[in-house]
């Protein structure tokens, strides 16, 4: 037998992160006790945690072997978190199955074991569990445990098909409610959530009403707050109208229940009384209406906030009543344009004014703007407001009076610069809203005529200038992100990418705004790492959020589970994932495609899960689309987003063609490896799709579609050396993305030609290489004559040529222009030398 001693020591080491010594120990103990389950485990903990997962995974399975099965505490510890390391989550599942089954009486193993099927998310099993565990041990927690988990069947169920789970969850929660289960208001919300997903609002209402939920319910306001909410979706206007007004007195600023109240209104007076919207302003219920939200704008303290007078607005739009709203829209400009938030607050209703009133209502602004002020800086952020209003409803501005409205800003910019000195360098300065109008401004022309490329670098030199004073403006940020970008200048991108600070969730979010495409102008190394930074967010959705279940089950916060859930899912299936594994995967197959690195290659391939890249059309239909497309700036009346105008497309595009071509590829390569043929539904994707397009995709697919075919050597070369003199008399100099693009597609198809003369050497014949190394040393000097190129001119030349530096905006300085100059210069040449030192 072990000693105790031997035991210890082992431990204090695994406790105190000596996992060497550990091992080391452990492996000379287990020698002498090589049945004891403990030091097993204890060495397969030290084994995985010294790199030796094999090894541990191997231990593993012995103990989870073992008859009668562990049950002592230390080991099924051990085990436990050895095996989640692993990412083994099933075979923890049997692990506490196994334990609880041998100790029946164990509530510990019990709750061990549902807990480890919520990692796994088996919700089938947790029913089954939880049940159990409420006939065992007595608490109502884990029937309600049990209920959650068919509640979440339900929710997870095929749309369309017969769904058992809300009406069992139901019945279940009825019959609680006669056994007096009921002691939290969480398990009356679970009840509530298990009626609203079969579309029973009124039963909501009536359970939401019951003597139970409000005992229970610790929070009156919450309560009517969801009281309201089924109301309203049960469509009783009336209740709902009552309910709302008795809300707003007590509350005057919750917005939502502005947007219930008019909704309510319009449903009342118009959806039901089958009356055009135009005969509604005589309607005496709307008139009750606006004398209601007058009397709250005239009573204190609501006479202080916004509530009211936005309420009147929502209402005045609802029921197209424009000439009014314009009133009300000068007249919160007078009381409310100080304000930071007044245009986000009335954009939507800028909207509305009609266009031969739009010049008319500006220039009554622009007197209530010069309405004096307590202070200074309330009095430019008014004018700034103004200024936003006037770019809002402003349909065109001639190339003159661009030029005349930018001074006014950048003058405005600086004014606000001199009352910002005192600012701490983590605020905006007061003026930065006017830096944005003017590079909004400059797009606008750029939009016009595309060819005046000098356009987009003034809006680039706004931004940056303005940037030097509020070096954490997020707008200014995203907006040269993807100005750089569409220049094909990556390492501006990379800087203020990463200045962005993205974090967790946002990981998932506005990862598109500087990686969509990245890999199209940056050396390969580099969007290889910006590839691999969004997976952070999905590792920690894999590990964290399960915890976050678990707790909430722990503490019967039965409202939390399905946000939880949800959120999971999200994640889980999110589009920005699957493009990060693809754009990950394709630059760690070009890297490793280098003569000296083969062997990398291979062991890559064949570790490739194929699983995860090559999934069906339907499950890329299905992925949720969690980017956040509200950071599009977007401040022109019934105009297009700041994403849509620079790039003169839809952004972010979408991109299931491209994952469905590079989830087939690696998957392709693999097959090309094993000399297995290549399964036609990889190839689906790419028919029809040609040369011009995508010429590396289509030589992987015309040499895995000639099965058993020889010599296909010329057609190859043939099609290189067609594609390569086209780009050199179509691409002289790299100015732009749609230029770095095309050159980095030609070479990714050299890549996948010489992974061919690799991998294929039966259908390629033994003069292949040798040809095909002549056409790499063609494009190589085609790289290099476009480097001098992009070398040659100076920063002088560059400001001459590119910039008009005659005309340059106000407040831009000399050396800011020679920094973006060299940068834009600096990005495009390592993004032609990276290519060429990877070829040659």
């Amino acid at each position: 037998m072990q000693s105790q001693q031997e035991l210890v020591s082992i431990l204090d080491a695994i406790e105190m992160g000596k996992y060497k010594s550990a091992y080391t120990m452990a492996s000379k103990s287990i020698k002498k006790n090589k049945d004891s389950p403990v030091l097993k485990a204890m060495l397969a903990y030290a084994s995985e945690r010294t790199g030796r997962q094999k090894e541990a995974l191997q231990l593993c399975s012995e103990l989870l072997a073992l008859r009668p099965p562990l049950v002592d505490d230390l080991s099924l510890q051990l085990l436990q978190q050895t095996l989640r390391y692993c990412r083994r989550g099933q075979d923890v599942v049997t692990l506490y199955a196994n334990a609880s089954q041998a100790m029946p009486y164990s509530l510990e193993y019990a709750t061990h074991h549902f807990m480890s099927l919520v990692r796994v998310g088996d919700l089938k099993q947790q029913q089954m569990v939880a049940l159990r565990m409420q006939k065992q041990f007595k608490e109502n927690k884990y029937f309600f445990w049990a209920v959650t988990a068919i509640y979440l069947q339900g929710v997870n169920a095929t749309p369309g098909a017969p769904n058992i789970f809300f009406p069992l969850a139901e019945k279940m929660l009825q019959k609680a409610v006669e056994e007096k289960r009921f002691t939290h208001f969480e398990e009356v919300y679970l009840y509530m959530l298990v009626l609203d997903s079969q579309k029973k609002y009124l039963a909501c209402v009536k359970l939401l009403s019951s003597e139970l939920a409000t005992s229970l319910c610790k929070v009156e306001s919450e309560l009517k707050q969801l009281v309201l909410k089924y109301m309203h979706m049960a469509e009783q206007t009336d209740s709902v109208i009552e309910l709302c007004r008795e809300g707003l007195r007590e509350t005057p600023d919750d917005w939502r229940v502005y947007v219930t109240y008019v909704e309510a209104l319009y449903q009342y007076i118009v959806e039901q009384s089958d009356e055009p919207v135009s005969n509604a302003k005589d309607t005496q219920e709307l008139k009750d209406a606006r004398k209601f939200l007058a009397d709250l704008q005239n009573s204190e303290p609501s006479s202080k906030g916004k509530g009211p007078f936005l309420g009147e607005m929502e209402l005045l739009l609802k029921f197209e009543m424009v000439e009014e709203l314009v009133g009300c829209l000068s007249q919160y400009f007078q009381k409310f344009g100080a304000t930071i938030s007044f245009f986000e607050d009335v954009k939507r209703y800028l909207a509305h004014v009609p266009a031969e009133s739009r010049e008319a209502f500006v220039a009554g602004l622009s007197q209530l703007a010069v309405q004096a002020e307590s202070d200074e800086i309330l009095a430019i952020r008014k004018r700034i407001n103004l200024h936003k209003v006037k770019y809002c409803v402003t349909s065109f501005f001639s190339e003159k009076d661009t030029q005349k409205f930018i001074d006014e800003l950048m003058v405005e910019y600086n004014a606000g610069l001199e009352l910002g000195k005192d600012l701490k360098s983590t605020e905006r300065q007061h003026g930065d809203d006017c830096v944005v109008i003017a590079a909004l401004l400059l797009l606008d022309q750029f939009q016009s005529d595309r060819k005046n490329k000098h356009l987009l670098y003034h809006a680039i030199l706004i931004l940056e200038t303005g940037l030097q004073k509020s070096v954490h403006n997020f707008q200014m940020k995203i907006m040269l992100i993807r100005l750089y970008a569409y220049l094909g200048v990556s390492q501006p991108v990379v800087t203020h990418s990463l200045s962005l600070d993205v974090k967790q969730v946002l990981l998932d979010t506005l990862t598109y705004i500087y990686g969509e495409d990245f890999e199209y102008y940056a050396p390969i190394d580099v969007a290889e790492q910006v590839a691999k930074k969004p997976l952070q967010i999905y590792t920690s959705n894999e590990k964290e959020t399960p915890e976050m279940l678990i707790q909430a089950f722990k503490f019967s916060t039965y409202s939390k589970i399905p946000e939880f859930h949800r959120f999971q899912k999200r994640l889980s299936d999110s589009i920005q994932q699957a493009i990060s594994k693809r754009q990950i995967a394709n630059t760690n197959v070009i890297l490793l495609s280098k003569g000296n690195k083969a062997k990398d290659l291979a062991t890559y391939l064949q570790d490739l899960k194929s699983e995860d890249f090559n999934i069906s059309d339907a499950r890329i239909d299905a992925l949720q689309d969690n980017r956040d497309l509200t950071v599009g700036i977007s401040w022109k009346a019934g105009g297009k987003s700041f994403f849509e105008v620079y790039a003169g497309a839809e952004f972010p595009k979408s991109q299931n063609a491209w994952l469905r071509h590079y989830g087939a590829l690696p998957v392709i390569l693999k097959s090309w490896l094993a000399g297995t043929p290549v399964e036609p539904s990889l190839l689906a994707p790419f028919n029809g799709l040609t040369d011009e397009e995508n010429l590396g995709l289509c030589l992987v697919r015309d040499l895995s579609s000639a099965v058993g075919a020889s010599n296909a050597d010329e057609p190859i070369l043939s099609r290189l050396q067609t594609n390569l003199n086209s780009l050199n008399q179509r691409i002289t100099n790299l100015d732009s993305f749609e230029s770095s693009k095309q050159i980095y597609k030609y070479f990714e198809a050299l890549v996948y030609a010489r992974i061919a003369s690799s991998l294929l050497p039966k259908k390629l014949g033994p003069g292949f290489i040798g040809k095909l190394e002549g056409i790499l040393q063609q494009f190589m000097d085609y790289l290099m004559a476009l480097h001098a190129t992009v070398s040659e001119p100076s920063v002088e030349k560059m400001k001459q040529d590119w910039v008009y530096s005659e005309k340059l905006p106000l407040m831009v300085d000399d050396a800011l222009v020679k920094n973006v100059l060299a940068s834009v210069q600096s990005s495009r040449k390592s993004f032609l030398m990276s290519m060429v030192n990877h070829l040659g």
